[in-house]
């Protein structure tokens, strides 16, 4: 495996791959939820996917430094990666051209045929400008966790209560659990949720090579 050291230069401002008026699209404009908690929600949602994936998606300016490399490729942290964005690239302490690399820019892969003189240094920018550049399946995994959120925060109003009685009147409160769990329990739920979250995200994750 490659060593790599990886220093943040510029770190990201927006995390959130939702929009709030993104989020509230998605879960109906009668919600009653602030913006500032929905603000929250979709930060802590998007950064646990952010852990989940081993990787910052957020656009920062990077300098990596590659050693113990093995072979004719490094694979950037932070991607996708924009030729434009690339600001340099060193190898063995010299400046390389850009036409004796080549850029895949949505896998961050950096190639060169003739073999790397180590150490390699890169300084570049990379990750999705948020939330407006995040890939679909990730605004939808973040809405689903949001949207777990939003139900777990809402059962602590209830939880124990299935209806009130007094006199000959009687009110039968919506189990929120129903949802969460398929009709059965909230933790079957919360596992059919969590894997299809995981499935969407396991394209994103970043694999240590």
């Amino acid at each position: 495996m490659a060593d790599r050291t990886i220093k943040i230069l510029t770190p990201a401002t927006e995390i959130g791959f939702l929009s709030i008026a993104e989020a509230r699209l998605l879960f109906g404009a009668t919600t009653t939820v602030s913006d500032a908690s929905l603000q929250f929600m979709i930060d802590i949602n998007s950064a646990s996917i952010m852990r989940l994936c081993n990787r910052i998606m957020a656009y920062e300016e990077v300098k990596e430094t590659w050693r113990d490399i093995g072979n004719r490729r490094v694979f950037l942290s932070h991607w996708p990666v924009k030729e434009a964005d690339v600001e340099s690239v060193y190898a063995g302490g010299a400046l390389v051209d850009p036409a004796d690399y080549e850029l895949e820019e949505e896998s961050g892969k950096l190639s060169n045929f003739q073999g790397w003189a180590e150490d390699v240094v890169v300084t570049y920018w990379g990750g999705y400008l948020l939330p407006d550049n995040a890939p679909l399946p990730l605004k939808q995994a973040t809405a689903m966790l949001v949207r777990d959120t939003k139900i777990m925060s809402s059962l602590e109003g209830v939880a124990g209560i299935r209806s009130l009685g007094y006199r000959e009147k009687r009110v039968q409160f919506f189990d929120p659990t129903k949802i969460l769990g398929g009709g059965t329990t909230g933790s079957g739920g919360l596992s059919v949720m969590n894997t299809a979250v995981n499935r969407l995200l396991v394209h994103y994750t970043r694999w240590e090579v």
